[in-house]
Order: structure tokens, then C-alpha cells, then sequence
């Protein structure tokens, strides 16, 4: 009983106490000296904000930031939907608390704490301007706060919060077919894949601007070089992974020395490992500044080409001559295709068809077996899966692969989006030494199949009118550009060796040594009767006998003959006649076509019954229009007989 006394006597005085205390208080304090005398009493906040005893604002979003020294601070803001630090600080409206450990009650006198909200700032060391500070945050799970913070300045500026509700850690904004740098996040409206076999690396471009197929310089955007071998890999570690086999650049922001992050670039396929699209995934930092995307999706395709041919020959020594690479107007392919992939290509400037590549110098032509086609040839191991030809139309030679000794790659793929583009690459060393560089993509001109023909395609020398002397062994012994054909017509033709008079056609064949056009010891004539001109098919004049009165009149020191050539008559005792002689005289269009050949051997003489003669050939070919005769002799032609 004594002890319940005490008790109950020790609580009234400290209760008469305390009332004293607060009456004096009261006494003490000037109505005046109050910052808001009207002030309301304290309210009750719930997931709210009061500012300087303003209207209660609701928190919608709460997120966190954990240090790795364990502190956290907290940021709780009016905005819906916010899910990271950098959206909180765009919003700017946000309530930010820093505590060291987030576990309950902050002795603001002793432990490190932030809190900031509007124009009130309050830390630790900068307690001046407050007479009041309270805090409590309580991180209770991974994703639950319990927070609550008074702050009066002493200006008598309150901020009153209190949460108890949701709050998880910071989190990227998801992208979807979007990258993100220094915080802006932009859609990808255009993605497109750029290999460069010569350097082999690929490169990956995500465009902002829609609709581009191919790299555009100055387009805003993420680009991507990566080496060949990494494409398609697992996940890249930028950290680790060389700078010259993985370039990342946007804007401002490359990748280099610091980089940190993953990429990941890989094709999407189907059941059948058909491409059916791209998915690159991006998150890259370096010098404070970061760079994600992520895209998964249908992109254009392409290769980087010189579209060029470039052929070094071998100079004098073995050293290569000097080559200058050349424009391919056209990629040629043969359509349809079957069994394999027919190319034909060169250095013409124009080519409109196949045939016009023999405008140019250099032509190839490239047969790869459809099995073979999107893969790499090396032409010595694979002798089986390709043909080549080289054609040069300056000296009409054709050069083919097949030979021994070839060696270098031939390359060739689709455009790897799905595109009708074809990337042919060819690497050539022939044995002989000539190396041949051509690279194209684009789409190829179809041709038929007769049109790419590899006969058809081969150099023929164009026709050049020509006296020529073989030996007896076939050997060349002389070769006479003729510059022109002249011809006449006489109707009284005397034969200065059998004394005929002949009606026919005279040719004579202008060349580089004629002087005057009736000198037959530098200008061949030949005497041909009426009734051969045109006559159908070649004439054998031995053969004909008498019944065709030719002559040839050419003195030369390579024949045997200076009173020239003819018909045989013995009973003329004219033998003039060679063994093989034979002559082609026509018209076809407006084209004449002439062609004399003899064998300088036969029996030229009634007495000596003995074939005699150099045994040289004589061979004597036009074809073009003929040429007024410009001589003094006789002529009754036309001028239309020349047109």
C-alpha cells in the first residue's frame, strides 16, 4: 500500500510538472515572434508529401539506388510510371532520401544522411538553417518501405512525407526495337547489315529514319563493327573483347580503352535455319556515359564493294606491271539458272549485254555449282566446283582456269536479307603469272544462256584484210595489212602472157609498200572472167581449167614466177597453173568478200614435166566494200558497184 502511495504520489508531481513547464513555455513566447500564427495543427499523410503546410501530395512512383557501401537513397515522386533515378531527376518533382543504412530511425546528429525536396536541402554537415529534423526509412523487403521525415527549417519552412507502400530497386526502361543514350530513347525505324568480306568485319546500323537500306553517313543512330567471327557468338564482353574487333559508336559516344558492357548480334531463324530476321542486344558505358539497345526484327542486307576488276601482268623480271582498277558496268548471270551460277563481268565502260564486254580489255567468265554458290571456292583444292575464263579482247587470248597452277579464291553469296543482290568476289592468280581482283554486288543483268556461252563470250580478232606468205613448213613469212581493194572492170583484158582478150573484173590489193596501183611487184592483181563473179561457193581453178582464164599478176621475190600466174593451156604451151590454187569471189549484203590462196608448186613448164616452186603459200583475203580503182587503165564500173 505504501508503495502504491509512492507511486501514485511521483506521477501527480511530475504531471503538475509538467504542466508548469508548458504554461511557462506559453508565457514565454511572443504571439508575435510566431512565422504562421494560423498554422494548422499536424495532419495525417498516407503515401503523401506536404510542402511548407501546403496541399498533400500522393506519391506515386518509389524507387531506390543501393550503393555498393550500402547506403541507399530513395526517391519518391508525384509521376506515375517511374522507374529509375534518371526519370525521377526529368520529372523534377521527386522527394530525395539518402540514408547510410536504410533499417529503420537515422540519428540525423550522427549518421550520414540527404534529404531534398523543391529548395529544402538538408545533410549532416549543413544543420544551420534547421531547427528540426526527423527521419525514419526502413527498407523492411526488397521491394516494401516504410518512410517518414520531418524537416522545419528555421525559417519555419516545413516538409512533412511519409510512405508505406511499394518500392523496388531502380530498373532499366525496357526497350523494344529502341536504343537509349544519355537518357533519350529513340525508336529504330530502318536496320541494316553491311559485310566487308575484304576486311571481314560486319557492320550493323540501327537508324532512326525509316526506310534506309544500305549505311547513310550522318544518320542518327547506333552503328555497330564487328569482326566476321564474333557475329553470331554468345553474349560479347566489351570489357575484355579487342577494340579493332568491336567498334560501337553514337553520336558522340565510341567505344575504346574503358568500355564496359555486353553486345550480342545474331540472326533470328526458323525450324530450317532460313534467316528470317536480326536481334542485336546493346548495353555499353564508358566515361560516364551509357548506350543500350535492343532490337529484334526484319532488316536490309548488303555487302561493301569496289565493283571493279583490277588484272596485273606479269612485267619483265617478274615483277607485276602497273594495273589500275576498273569500273564493272554490269554483273551478267545467266536465267534461268540450272545446276549452277553463271557470271560474266569486265572492264568495259558501257555494256548493256554480254557481248558488249568485248568493248573493254579484260572479261571474265564464272561458272560456280549452285551447291557451291554462298561459300568461298579455293580454286586449287576445289578444281571440281567452279570454271573460269579470262578473256583479253586487245590480244584475242583466252585464258583458262582449268589450267594447272591456278590459285586464289572465288567467293559468292545472296544478299543476306533476301534481296535479289548477288556479292561475287574473285582472287585470281593465273599460272602464267597475270592475277585477277574483281569484286561486285548489285543485281545482276539476266542473260539467256546462248548469250553467256563462254564460246560466244571468247575474243575473236575482228577481220583485217591481209596478203600473206607461208613457207612450206606453214611457218609466217610475211604479213601486208591491205588498206583497200581497188577494182575495175574491162571488157577487153589483155593477158600479157597468153595475149587473151578477156572480158572480167581486175582486184588489186592496196597496201602499206604500194606506190602506183598498177605495180605489180608491190601490188598483187588478180584477173578474174565475168562469168565467176559471184560465183557460188570457193573455185578450183586447177580444176576449172580452161574454162576459167585467171590471172595473178604479183612479182615477188618469194615466188618462182615473174611472168606471174594463170590458167594452164598446153596447147598454148601456158602452163601457169599451180597444183592447189583456189579463189572465193562474192557479195554478201554490201560486202564484198575475196579470198585467193596458192601453193607456189606445179609443173610450169611443157618441157620439164617436173613439179617445180618455192613451195611458199600465197594466201590474199578482203573482205569489206571495194574501192574505185585509181589507176589509168580501163574501167567501166558503176559508181554504185562500190556502194
Amino acid at each position: 500500500m505504501k508503495n502504491s502511495t509512492h507511486y501514485r504520489l511521483r506521477a501527480l508531481a511530475c504531471a503538475l510538472l509538467a504542466s508548469a513547464a508548458m504554461l511557462g513555455a506559453c508565457d514565454d513566447d511572443d504571439p508575435n515572434d510566431d512565422p504562421d500564427p494560423g498554422k494548422k495543427p499536424p495532419v495525417t499523410l498516407t503515401d503523401q508529401i506536404q510542402y511548407d503546410g501546403g496541399d498533400l501530395v500522393g506519391i506515386k512512383s518509389a524507387i531506390y539506388v543501393a550503393e555498393e557501401d550500402g547506403s541507399h537513397t530513395f526517391y519518391l515522386s508525384p509521376t506515375e510510371g517511374l522507374i529509375n533515378a534518371e526519370q525521377m531527376k526529368q520529372a523534377d518533382d521527386y522527394l530525395r532520401v539518402m540514408v547510410e543504412s536504410p533499417k529503420g530511425t537515422v540519428n540525423t546528429a550522427s549518421d550520414p544522411f540527404e534529404i531534398e525536396y523543391k529548395d529544402i536541402s538538408v545533410k549532416k554537415t549543413t544543420m544551420n538553417d534547421v531547427a528540426s529534423v526527423e527521419l525514419s526509412a526502413d527498407l523492411v523487403t526488397e521491394t516494401r518501405l516504410n518512410l517518414y521525415t520531418y524537416v522545419e527549417l528555421k525559417s519555419g519552412k516545413t516538409l512533412i512525407a511519409r510512405y508505406q507502400n511499394t518500392c523496388t530497386e531502380e530498373r532499366d526502361v525496357e526497350l523494344t526495337n529502341q536504343y537509349e543514350i544519355d537518357n533519350r530513347i529513340a525508336a529504330v525505324g530502318s536496320v541494316v547489315e553491311w559485310r566487308n568480306v575484304r576486311e571481314g568485319n560486319r557492320r550493323f546500323c540501327l537508324y532512326e529514319q525509316e526506310g534506309l537500306t544500305a549505311p547513310e553517313e550522318g544518320a542518327a543512330g547506333v552503328e555497330i563493327l564487328l569482326a566476321k567471327e564474333l557475329f553470331g557468338t554468345a553474349e560479347i564482353d566489351l570489357a575484355t573483347a579487342d577494340p579493332a574487333k568491336v567498334q560501337i559508336r553514337c553520336g558522340e559516344f565510341a567505344t575504346g580503352a574503358g568500355t564496359t558492357g555486353t553486345l550480342t548480334a545474331k540472326y533470328l531463324k526458323d525450324k530450317f535455319g532460313s534467316i528470317e530476321g536480326l536481334v542485336v542486344a546493346l548495353d555499353a558505358s564508358k566515361d560516364g556515359k551509357r548506350l543500350r539497345a535492343a532490337y529484334e526484327g526484319t532488316f536490309a542486307g548488303g555487302y561493301a564493294a569496289t565493283n571493279t576488276i583490277k588484272v596485273t601482268e606479269p612485267a619483265a623480271g617478274g615483277e607485276a606491271a602497273a594495273a589500275a582498277e576498273a569500273p564493272i558496268a554490269a554483273l551478267f548471270s545467266q536465267e534461268p539458272q540450272v545446276g549452277s551460277y553463271v557470271f560474266a563481268l569486265g572492264d568495259a565502260e558501257t555494256a548493256a549485254a554480254p557481248a558488249d564486254l568485248a568493248k573493254g580489255h579484260w572479261a571474265a567468265y564464272v561458272r560456280v555449282l549452285k551447291a557451291k554458290f554462298d561459300d568461298v571456292i579455293d580454286v586449287a583444292a576445289q578444281t571440281s566446283d567452279y570454271w573460269f575464263r579470262l578473256y583479253d579482247h586487245k590480244t584475242y587470248q583466252t585464258y583458262y582456269g582449268e589450267d594447272a597452277g591456278l590459285t586464289g579464291t572465288i567467293e559468292t553469296h545472296p544478299n543476306p536479307a533476301g534481296g535479289k543482290e548477288i556479292y561475287l568476289r574473285v582472287s585470281l592468280t593465273l599460272k602464267n603469272g597475270i592475277g585477277v581482283e574483281a569484286e561486285y554486288y548489285g543485281v545482276p543483268t539476266a542473260a539467256t544462256a546462248d548469250a553467256m556461252d563462254e564460246e560466244t563470250l571468247k575474243p575473236v580478232k575482228p577481220f583485217e584484210p591481209y596478203i600473206k606468205f607461208l613457207d612450206k613448213d606453214n611457218k609466217d613469212m610475211l604479213y601486208w595489212p591491205v588498206t583497200a581493194m581497188e577494182v575495175r572492170h574491162d571488157p577487153a583484158y589483155r593477158d600479157s602472157y597468153t595475149g587473151d582478150l578477156l572480158s572480167g573484173y581486175c582486184f588489186y590489193f592496196r597496201n602499206a609498200f604500194t606506190e602506183s596501183i598498177d605495180a605489180d611487184n608491190t601490188t598483187p592483181m588478180f584477173f578474174l572472167p565475168d562469168s565467176y563473179l559471184d560465183h557460188e561457193g570457193e573455185i578450183d581453178l586447177p580444176a576449172e581449167g580452161t574454162n576459167c582464164k585467171w590471172n595473178l599478176r604479183f612479182q615477188y621475190m618469194y615466188l618462182s614466177s615473174y611472168n606471174g600466174y594463170g590458167y594452164s593451156d598446153k596447147d598454148k604451151y601456158c602452163m601457169r597453173c599451180p597444183e592447189k590454187a583456189a579463189v572465193t569471189v562474192k557479195q554478201e549484203n554490201k560486202e564484198r568478200i575475196f579470198k585467193f590462196s596458192m601453193v607456189d608448186w606445179g609443173v610450169f613448164s611443157t618441157w620439164n614435166p617436173d613439179p617445180t616452186g618455192t613451195g611458199n603459200t600465197l594466201i590474199i583475203e578482203f573482205r569489206g566494200k571495194a574501192t574505185k580503182y585509181s589507176g589509168s587503165k580501163p574501167n567501166d564500173l558503176a559508181d554504185d558497184f562500190y556502194e
